[in-house]
């Protein structure tokens, strides 16, 4: 929660902390990576988060969620 909290205040750096703590086998948390590496101006960490989300294969809320978003970022 504390990186998502980080991420939505601008404060990347935390929020790129706190979210690499998180469960990185759930896809809204690394569509979150994704997003902060975004805002970093770091564009290949990003893409590289991007194709892991796409890479899982949950069938849940967050996966809904983000592997549209990737698919879109990566496209």
């Amino acid at each position: 929660m504390t990186g998502y909290v980080a991420f939505y205040a601008a404060d990347y750096k935390t929020a790129l902390s706190e979210l690499q703590k998180a469960d990185q086998r759930d896809p809204f948390i690394l569509c979150l990576i994704a997003q902060t590496y975004e805002k970093m101006g770091d564009q290949p960490q990003a893409l590289e988060y991007y194709r892991k989300i796409l890479a899982s294969n949950g069938h849940n809320p967050p996966a809904a969620y983000a592997r549209p978003l990737a698919r879109k970022k990566l496209s």
